[in-house]
C-alpha cells in the first residue's frame, strides 16, 4: 500500500511540474513579435506583395469601427508582418542595418558627436539616447569593457548598443576606433512598424490603446505631464525590475507628437492577455490524458509557478 501510495504522489508531482514548464500564458502580439525572421505560415503569397490588398484589408476594419482592438488587429498583423520580415531580410543581404523598421546605411549615416538643438532637457536632463554601431562583432561580451562607465538602455544586436549618454560620453565615444556609426534614438524610431503602417494604409483615424516605456533616465513626472497634455487618462504603471510605462488610448494621428518627448523609449499597441492552458495540455505539447485516465490526477487545488527572466545578453551564441 505503501508503495502504491508513494507512486501515486510522485506522478502528481511529475504532471504538475510538466504542467508548469510547457503550460503557461500565450500573449496576444506585441512589437517584438512581428520582428521576427520566419515568414508566417498561410498567408497567400499575393495579400503579401499586393498594397491593395493590404489596404482593402485595413479599410475593411475602418468602416466596422474606429476603435481597433489587440484581437482586430490580429488579422491585419499577419498580413504585415511576413512583408516587414521580407523588407529586413532585404536590408540585411545589402549590408545593412535594421532598427525599429528603419534602414540605417553606415556608409552614408553622418556619425554624431554632439547633442541636437532640439534636445528635450526637459524629460531627459544631461542624457539621450543613442544608437552606437560597431565595425565588427565584440569581442567583449561587457559594454563596460567596450565603452566604460555607460548606462545601457538595451541592445541591438548582433553589433549595436543603444546607450544613455551625456554629452562629454557621446564626443569619447564618436572618436572610437570600434565604432563604425553613432545616432541619436529620434521619434522615428520610437514607435511600433505596425502602427505606422496601420496610419499609412488606413483612411481612419483609428482609436488605439497603446503602451509606452520611458527611459531609465528619464523625468518621469515631466513625462507624464507632456502625455497627458497631448491626451488624457493615461496611467502610469512603474514595473518591480524599476521601469516605468504608461498605458491610455490614443488616435493615431497623435502617435507621432508623443513619439517627440524625448523621455519615450517606445510606443506599441498594448497587449491583450490569454489563458490557453487547456490548449497546452492538449498534443502535441504536453498530452497529459494519460496522467487524468490511469491516475485520476487533475491538478486541482494545487498553485503552480513559474517564471522565466528572458534575458538578452545581446550575443547571438548565449
Amino acid at each position: 500500500m505503501n508503495s502504491r501510495k508513494k507512486i501515486f504522489h510522485v506522478a502528481f508531482i511529475v504532471a504538475l511540474i510538466l504542467v508548469s514548464v510547457i503550460g503557461g500564458i500565450y500573449l496576444a502580439p506585441t512589437s517584438r513579435d512581428i520582428l521576427h525572421d520566419e515568414p508566417m505560415v498561410g498567408i497567400e503569397p499575393e495579400v503579401l506583395v499586393s498594397p491593395d490588398s493590404q489596404t482593402n484589408e485595413v479599410q475593411r476594419f475602418s468602416n466596422a469601427a474606429k476603435r481597433i482592438s489587440a484581437d482586430e488587429t490580429k488579422t491585419l498583423r499577419r498580413i504585415f508582418s511576413p512583408i516587414f520580415s521580407a523588407s529586413n531580410e532585404s536590408i540585411r543581404a545589402e549590408g545593412k542595418f535594421v532598427f525599429a523598421g528603419q534602414c540605417i546605411d553606415p556608409a552614408t549615416q553622418k556619425k554624431a558627436s554632439v547633442f541636437r538643438t532640439q534636445h528635450d532637457y526637459t524629460t531627459m536632463g544631461q542624457f539621450a539616447p543613442f544608437v552606437v554601431l560597431l565595425k565588427e562583432n565584440p569581442a567583449s561580451s561587457s559594454y563596460n569593457d567596450i565603452f566604460g562607465d555607460v548606462i545601457l538602455s538595451s541592445y541591438a544586436p548582433p553589433r549595436g548598443y543603444i546607450l544613455l549618454l551625456t554629452g562629454e560620453q557621446l564626443a569619447r565615444i564618436s572618436e572610437m576606433d570600434v565604432v563604425e556609426t553613432i545616432f541619436e534614438v529620434t521619434a522615428e524610431y520610437k514607435t511600433e512598424p505596425f502602427l505606422a503602417w496601420l496610419a499609412e494604409k488606413s483612411e481612419t483615424d483609428f482609436i488605439i490603446d497603446v503602451m509606452i516605456r520611458l527611459f531609465d533616465t528619464a523625468d518621469v513626472e515631466a513625462v507624464v505631464e507632456r502625455v497627458r497634455n497631448i491626451a488624457r487618462g493615461f496611467t502610469l504603471y512603474p514595473s518591480f525590475s524599476g521601469e516605468n510605462y504608461l498605458i491610455g488610448t490614443i488616435s493615431l494621428s497623435q502617435i507621432p507628437e508623443l513619439a517627440t518627448i524625448g523621455g519615450i523609449e517606445w510606443i506599441e499597441q498594448k497587449s491583450e492577455f490569454n489563458i490557453n492552458n487547456n490548449l497546452a495540455v492538449m498534443e502535441p505539447r504536453l498530452n497529459v490524458s494519460r496522467v487524468w485516465e490511469d491516475w485520476l490526477l487533475y491538478g486541482e487545488g494545487q498553485i503552480v509557478g513559474h517564471a522565466d527572466t528572458g534575458l538578452d545578453t545581446g550575443d547571438t551564441n548565449t
